[in-house]
């Protein structure tokens, strides 16, 4: 496997559109860097203004079944609060870069994570898995949809990710996080 490198860079223009989308991001905005593998060059960062995360939001289907969603609408659904976000990546990957705001919960201890459990499961609160390329994305939402989890998304890699990863960990309790999700049919 390649070894991976991780291009970091100061992007104040980002920084400043995701400030602008998200009150949450006010204080202490991380700096967002994008994914690269040695010998590949960094994916171009890209942000959204606000009327296109309106619109891709409206546009989304939320449904029971699991699914694959492009990742200019899982950026949308995250930055209008729409769903958990679960990095099921190992720790160390993980530390490396990560979306913003999203949990760190490997593949393989997903469904042994009490407080994922209690956090999700029980109130049907949208999640979207992803990983470094898509793969164990791929399994982890068919192993949440066989556990009877519900509106569980894919959003594939961090590798194609083009909206900005941070090394600063999620402190905010998952608990938390899912009770601040904002559900088309409890809006």
């Amino acid at each position: 496997m390649a070894r991976r490198t991780v291009l970091r860079s100061t992007l104040a223009a980002l920084t400043l559109s995701v400030l602008a989308l998200s009150p949450t991001f006010a204080a202490d905005a991380p700096k967002l860097f994008s994914y690269v593998e040695e010998g590949h060059e960094p994916v171009a960062l890209q942000t959204m203004d606000r009327h296109q995360i309106k619109q891709l939001t409206i546009d989304f289907d939320y449904t029971r079944e699991a699914q694959v969603v492009p990742q200019d609408t899982a950026y949308a659904l995250i930055q209008s609060r729409g769903a958990v976000v679960i990095d099921v990546r190992e720790p160390d990957e993980y530390a490396a870069g990560h979306l913003v705001g999203a949990y760190n919960i490997p593949k393989d201890s997903l469904l042994h994570n009490q407080e994922f459990a209690a956090a999700i499961k029980e109130s049907k609160t949208p999640v979207m898995v992803y990983c470094r390329s898509g793969v164990r994305a791929g399994e982890a939402m068919k192993m949440l949809e066989d556990a009877g989890y519900k509106y569980v998304m894919s959003i594939g890699g961090v590798k194609t990710w083009p909206y900005g990863l941070t090394t600063e960990p999620t402190t905010k309790p998952i608990e938390q996080a899912a009770a601040e999700v904002k559900m088309p049919w409890n809006r």
